[in-house]
């Protein structure tokens, strides 16, 4: 599903798969539940702990082997509580 919203600068493609991320502080690497993804960035579940402005390495891949995976690097924008945890708005940088 695709979400349009006045106040972003691009639509956002709902999605529940899992990506990882790597803390460019400390390399640590976990597994996320990704929520939605944009062009600009997404958001996503995490139990790692995060606060804003960390910095990240981001990874999903695709549904088969043939798909790059993307990967950006960016920041947390903020952190809220939500149904299943920390949800992080996490914006890619460019």
């Amino acid at each position: 599903m695709i979400h349009d919203d006045d106040r972003r600068g691009f639509m956002r493609l709902s999605t529940e798969t899992t990506a990882s991320i790597t803390h460019l502080g400390n390399q640590a690497t976990v597994k996320v539940k990704l929520i939605d993804l944009s062009a600009g960035g997404c958001s996503f579940y995490a139990d790692m702990p995060l606060a804003a402005g960390d910095k990240l390495d981001f990874v999903v891949h695709g549904a088969t082997e043939s798909i790059e995976p993307l990967t950006k690097r960016g920041h947390v924008l903020r952190l809220t509580d939500g149904e299943e945890g920390k949800l992080v708005a996490f914006a890619f940088d460019e």
